[in-house]
């Protein structure tokens, strides 16, 4: 049985096509290169360097960020406090919704949970959380 058979015969395009043509062909040594040849060729290796390197890069960075940390280690007060400040939010929430009657005592439960997230508010590290206050303050002064 000869090699032929058993293999697809279908013509080959594009970078197989090219890789195909480069097997077959006879490797030149650099001595013999016209000029135009070498520069082809260096262009070429200069190419499949700088990709080479930017795959490398962009490897890297994506290692990065895998290697980011998710929650913290330990649980601080912090997460208790916003914990804490949810579960009010959330009762305060299930009286306007399920007991209309009685929202009173739940809107004085859940309003509990404002001056906590103004306080985490504060001492946040971003500036633009002030000029969301600032706009927001705004926005609901011109509502009165």
């Amino acid at each position: 049985m000869s090699d032929d058979q058993g293999q697809n015969n279908q013509p080959k395009f594009g970078l197989q096509a090219a890789q195909e043509a480069e097997k077959k062909a006879a490797p030149v040594p650099k001595e013999q290169m016209s000029p135009q040849q070498r520069r082809r060729l260096e262009e070429q290796r200069a190419k499949q360097a700088a990709e080479r390197q930017g795959y490398a890069k962009r490897k890297a960075s994506t290692a990065k960020v895998r290697k980011r940390k998710v929650l913290p280690a330990e649980l601080t007060s912090y997460d208790f406090w916003k914990f804490f400040a949810c579960i009010l939010m959330v009762v305060d929430h299930v009286g306007l919704f399920f007991f209309p009657e009685h929202y009173t005592w739940f809107a004085t439960v859940g309003k509990m949970c404002v001056p906590i997230w103004m306080f985490f508010i504060g001492y946040s590290r971003t500036s633009a959380i002030t000029d969301l206050l600032l706009w927001g303050a705004i926005f609901f002064m011109s509502l009165e």
